[in-house]
């Protein structure tokens, strides 16, 4: 567990054990709805420091994204005009000792407009950057696969574009490099697909460094993942780039592959990131599963571009090919679950 706070550093500081019986509400005296900082301890020696004026429902909300991690809970009044800099205190202190902190995972991404917080709350994208999936309710993910299904609003120009790519030699190793990057590197894509992020098709406006692109994953309409068809005297297949957020450290292996870029042409405007070639589609999926690194430097550059979105729909995005790849991941989850049983 992560060092618990030092009461000579801040006064008041009160403290509960937490079991999966402990109620919050029916322990904290009304006084205590108040401003305040509250500190989480994980099991596994995080912490999460945040800011409050009703402590048991900070607490709720927390429980109900890690129900069994929560070890500890401290509390600690603070008047609001105090509470930023009591935070970066505690943080410090906490850090100090060599807990990491699990909420500055944000710290440096930009501030994340209403809207999307609505989408994905805060406690998600911190859980999404660990490495955790933030997925639908089950009933309001049957709702959309019912839509889905429909297909009433594919446009014509879309089925086209789908179709051709299906028709490509490449097609089964860049559908699956899609579908792996959506699945992993996309936060609850099924909720932010269109108004955050877009699949385009043999987009005419996209181009790699040499070859027009096959797909490309667009935040924001910033470009995150493209893939391009090249032909090699052993067939055509697909190359392209991944993009990561500036200053991610990648294994000393790929470090003399990545090349600094300016993105633009998005809502985020100009966005300093890494640029990482991938020499096939099939490497791309590589990376994004088997690279830690490689997959939180696409994370947080991703979630990075959402927090400053507009949240506006985008009309480059090919329905048909969102909705086959969100069909494939749906079966490949469900072969998964039967396979555990």
């Amino acid at each position: 567990m992560s060092e618990p706070i030092d009461p000579a550093d801040a006064e008041g500081v009160i403290r509960w054990k937490i079991t999966e019986l402990t109620s919050l509400a029916r322990q904290v005296d009304p006084v205590m709805a108040r401003p305040g900082l509250y500190v989480i301890h994980f099991a596994n020696g995080d912490a999460w420091v945040g800011r409050t004026v009703d402590l048991p429902h900070s607490f709720s909300a927390m429980r109900r994204r890690w129900p069994e991690d929560i070890e500890a809970i401290e509390y600690v009044p603070a008047l609001v005009h105090e509470m930023a800099h009591a935070q970066d205190t505690i943080v410090t202190a906490l850090r100090g000792h060599g807990s990491r902190v699990r909420n500055v995972l944000l710290d440096g991404l930009a501030a994340s407009p209403v809207l999307f917080d609505r989408t994905v709350d805060p406690v998600a994208q911190v859980g999404w950057l660990l490495g955790e999936m933030v997925l639908l309710d089950p009933a309001d993910r049957a709702a959309l696969s019912a839509h889905r299904s429909a297909g009433d609003d594919y446009g014509t120009d879309q089925v086209l574009a789908y179709g051709r790519l299906a028709e490509s030699e490449t097609f089964p190793h860049v559908f699956l490099a899609a579908a792996t990057f959506v699945d992993v590197a996309l936060p609850a894509a099924d909720q932010t697909e269109e108004r955050w992020w877009s699949l385009a098709v043999l987009p005419e406006s996209a181009v790699g460094p040499t070859q027009p692109r096959l797909v490309s994953v667009r935040v924001g309409g910033t470009e995150v993942f493209g893939l391009s068809a090249v032909s090699t005297s052993v067939g055509p297949r697909a190359d392209g780039d991944l993009f990561l957020a500036a200053g991610t450290q990648v294994p000393r292996a790929l470090a003399d592959r990545v090349e600094p870029v300016v993105l633009d042409g998005g809502d985020a405007g100009p966005t300093e990131a890494l640029r990482l070639p991938v020499e096939s589609s099939d490497e791309a999926v590589l990376l994004l599963l088997e690279e830690p690194d490689v997959l939180l430097g696409v994370r947080l550059l991703v979630l990075d571009l959402m927090r400053r979105g507009s949240g506006a729909l985008r009309h480059d995005h090919n329905t048909p090919m969102a909705d086959a790849l969100f069909d494939y991941m749906e079966a490949a989850s469900g072969e998964e679950d039967d396979g555990s049983n």
